[in-house]
């Protein structure tokens, strides 16, 4: 596993069950490129995290105010793939607010499996709310080179995937947009 991140690759916010931890990401700015070439590994990608994992409804992840800028912003070879404009794969998600990103995705020579998105290449929330609000990506999201007949893509302007879980929940996306 390839995770690659313009702040951090990896990031895991745990601890015991029950105890109130979060990150917070607020008034942060990247600008600058991610290259990835011919991996075989499993690729996480994005422009703040690669992968951020948390560990159940308490250990979450509260974004406000982040930046990301870059004419290629984030550009990666691999046969398997999970690439964000943010983060490539992001675990208990909680609050997102005026989350931007600009520059251009490019993904190339998938095999196996690809979720992209501008924001969130794969966003999960579960057993708790979820805002998602004023938030954008512009520029360009791309497929290239040689893509399987086999693999599954998942591609999209915002996100590639999202999978929002949880009984008695509300889960809100407004005011999010893609221009290019």
């Amino acid at each position: 596993t390839t995770a690659v991140g313009g702040f951090v690759g990896f990031l895991e916010n745990k601890g015991k069950t029950g105890d109130l931890a979060y990150v917070k990401g607020q008034k942060s700015l990247y600008s600058g490129a991610i290259l990835v070439k011919n991996s075989t590994n499993k690729v996480y990608a994005g422009g703040i995290a690669g992968i951020y994992y948390g560990i159940d409804n308490v250990h979450t992840l509260f974004m406000d105010n982040v930046s990301i800028l870059g004419a290629n912003s984030i550009n990666v070879s691999a046969d398997n793939a999970f690439v964000g404009g943010v983060i490539g794969h992001a675990n208990t998600v909680s609050s997102l607010d005026k989350i931007a990103v600009t520059g251009n995705i490019v993904v190339k020579d998938v095999k196996d499996s690809l979720l992209a998105g501008g924001l969130f290449g794969y966003l999960f929330s579960s057993t708790m709310n979820f805002n998602w609000t004023n938030s954008y990506y512009i520029g360009d999201l791309s497929l290239e080179g040689s893509i399987s007949s086999k693999a599954t893509v998942l591609a999209g302007y915002l996100a590639g995937s999202v999978s929002m879980k949880g009984n008695n929940y509300a889960h809100v996306i407004h005011s999010c947009y893609h221009g290019g």
